[in-house]
């Protein structure tokens, strides 16, 4: 990948652009390929958005999907209410792609009146087509989740139909609980299924009267005539996450989950397992995290108590991208107190975007190393 234009430039352009391009990770080359061999988090610094979702596009490049984009300096080519798409070569260094679709589908997908917020994107590759979920959010009581198609990453993505939805308006689509954020989907192998949904709960057990009808939920979808739709009535999963992200391994799927506030360190990531892709999910106990009567939570796995630490509040993890040594890597917000915040009014608040590696113990368990997240110069991912 070429970090600089070929042509000759001043000396002094040189060092203002290394001064401020650690949005893109970069540090020195230093291999043949133009890859990096070593990062330093946070990877993203000088934009902030909302939850993002990576997949492989099997084609020298790894994908990222934005939403509500806010850049340090100014720049058009960022449209706000709408998901733009960055690649990078190996996750460190990022370039700006494209939008995912164009200004006439933001404001179908809009309501054209409502202003809806187009969020938390996630993508899948399912039976050679490109699915776009995204969340299309008014207020807590009128929210739905949508799908978006296309054969190929470097087209536009098209709508397809309306998923998940607090409106009777939408066919096929309503269901009873509120707050239909964080789109999810996952394929067993056969078929496609799509968790959304956040917490009802506190990250100490306590409901939250704003939040009495939402959790977190799980629907089989199948597509008729070229339309996606759910089929039957979605599976409650819990009540103490968000930001779900499921990963199956050695025959088990482990869904990990965000609670507390985005807004400081109490954000954490737990989770919980099961032998079937719709749950039960339990923890380690052997306990149920969808039992709406008790207090039962995953096990927690990055959690920053100290609200004085650099980095704290971690959550909202990506899919994971395996590299060609077996590492799963996945990206996820957190805070860095050093930098100036973008949108922000205090730097404690300001959410960047963190590479993380996700180990497996002999159990086959999960864990993060913390130290793998706060220290100079990690090895990066090997693609």
């Amino acid at each position: 990948m070429k970090v600089f234009d070929s042509r000759k430039i001043e000396l002094i352009t040189v060092f203002l652009f290394l001064a401020c391009s650690n949005i893109f990770g970069a540090e020195p080359i230093n291999n043949n390929s133009g890859k990096r061999t070593t990062y330093s988090n946070p990877v993203i610094t000088d934009f902030t958005y909302h939850d993002s979702s990576v997949i492989d596009g099997e084609d020298g490049y790894i994908y990222s999907f934005v939403s509500r984009i806010v850049p340090r300096v100014p720049d058009k080519k960022y449209v706000f209410n709408q998901v733009n798409i960055f690649r990078s070569r190996d996750m460190v260094s990022w370039e700006f792609y494209k939008p995912a679709f164009l200004e006439n589908d933001v404001a179908f997908l809009n309501d054209k009146k409502k202003n809806r917020f187009i969020w938390a994107p996630n993508v899948i590759h399912y039976k050679g087509k490109y699915l776009l979920f995204v969340s299309l959010r008014y207020t807590i009581q009128d929210v739905k989740i949508a799908v978006l198609e296309s054969d190929s990453i470097s087209n536009d993505f098209k709508f397809n139909n309306v998923l998940v939805s607090t409106s009777s308006k939408d066919v096929n689509a309503k269901v009873d609980s509120e707050e239909l954020i964080d789109p999810f989907p996952i394929s067993d192998g056969k078929d496609l299924y799509l968790f959304y949904g956040s917490f009802r709960k506190d990250r100490n057990g306590r409901n939250l009267e704003t939040k009495e009808k939402t959790a977190v939920y799980v629907v089989k979808l199948v597509c008729k005539d070229g339309v996606w739709q759910k089929q039957g009535n979605p599976i409650f999963v819990t009540d103490y996450y968000e930001g779900i992200c499921v990963i199956k391994r050695k025959g088990k799927y482990h869904l990990f989950g965000t609670c507390g506030s985005w807004r400081n360190n109490t954000y954490q990531i737990g989770y919980a397992s099961s032998k079937k892709i719709t749950g039960p999910y339990k923890n380690k106990d052997g306990k149920l995290i969808n039992d709406a009567l008790n207090y039962n939570k995953g096990v927690p796995i990055l959690e920053t108590p100290n609200p004085k630490t650099r980095f704290n509040g971690f959550g909202c993890m990506t899919p994971p991208v395996i590299d060609k040594n077996g590492q799963y890597w996945v990206m996820m917000h957190g805070h860095d107190q050093t930098l100036s915040p973008i949108m922000s009014k205090i730097a404690s608040e300001e959410r960047y975007t963190f590479l993380i590696p996700l180990f497996w113990d002999k159990k086959s368990y999960p864990y993060f190393d913390l130290n793998l997240i706060v220290n100079e110069n990690l090895a990066a991912p090997k693609f």
